[in-house]
Parts: C-alpha cells; structure tokens; sequence
C-alpha cells in the first residue's frame, strides 16, 4: 500500500515543480504571441501606403512602336510567305524533273 501512494506524492512533486519551472516561460510566450497577432491584426486592418505604380500603369504605349512593329511583323510574314512559294515552285520543279526522267 505504500508504493502506490509514493508514487502519487512523487507525481505531484514532480509536476509542482516543472509547473513552477516552466509556467512562466510558457505565459511569457503565449503573451508575445498575443501581442504580435495583435500588431499583425491592427497592421493588416490600417490602409496601405500608396507604393509603387502598378505595372499595368507603367507601361507606356507609343503609336510609333506600334506602327514600326506592325510593319515589321508585316515584312517577317511576306518573307515566310515568299519562302513557301519558293519551297512549293521547288517542289513543283522537282516532281517534273523526276518525271520527266522516268519517262524516259
């Protein structure tokens, strides 16, 4: 019978003092933490300073880019379209020149 209430005792021992270490640590921290969710909260709550422009504002269209890239997009198609026609006009010489060998 005595075992048995030594144990307890020495439980409550135990747990009386590692409340006694570590209690005040442990409310030292929850309360900072308190704090700075809180200062987080109020910073979260406050209207924002007005930072940068966005960048949908900073891009500046210029009509003579515009026109210049137009005109080259405009070059680079009629320089592809000028290249299949020469590829097809190649291809076309080429099927005649192969039959006109094999009739032979």
């Amino acid at each position: 019978m005595s075992f048995l209430p030594g144990i307890i005792s020495g439980s409550l021992v135990a747990g009386g003092i590692y409340y006694a270490i570590f209690s005040e640590p442990l409310l030292t921290r929850t309360l900072a933490h308190q704090r700075d969710l809180k200062l987080l909260d109020s910073r979260l709550q406050e209207p924002r300073v007005h930072g940068s422009p966005s960048a949908a504002d900073r891009i500046h269209h210029n009509p003579r880019k515009a026109m210049l890239m137009q005109r080259w997009n405009e070059e680079i198609e009629g320089l592809f379209h000028t290249v299949r026609r020469l590829d097809r006009t190649l291809v076309d010489w080429g099927r005649r020149l192969i039959g006109d060998k094999g009739s032979q």
